[in-house]
């Protein structure tokens, strides 16, 4: 993936966002994830979108249990988490390839 297909869609879409912890909840939680500075065909992009989004899991998906220092994560909304930034990624991708 090129610098032009970033630039193609940063008109259209310069961040990544709204995550919702999959279980139900006062309020949804969300988190924003830019990616348009990165060039997701390198492993080096790659590996920095992949640190934004556990910093969005951790963010979103974590708690500590009253009296504790540890965080636990809710695995299955940090699943829920990356499965969302992945179609995300996957629409704008899709949107760039059919001219859109």
């Amino acid at each position: 993936m090129s610098r032009s297909f970033f630039a193609a869609t940063a008109a259209a879409l310069a961040t990544l966002a709204t995550f919702a912890a999959s279980a139900p909840a006062v309020h949804a939680a969300t988190a924003e994830i830019r990616f348009n500075d990165l060039d997701l065909s390198s492993p080096d992009g790659q590996a920095k979108y992949e640190s934004r989004v556990k910093a969005a899991v951790r963010s979103i998906c974590s708690e500590r249990p009253t009296g504790s220092r540890i965080l636990q994560i809710d695995e299955s909304c940090a699943a829920h988490v990356r499965a969302s930034a992945e179609k995300q990624v996957a629409s704008i991708r899709a949107t760039s390839r059919n001219g859109g």
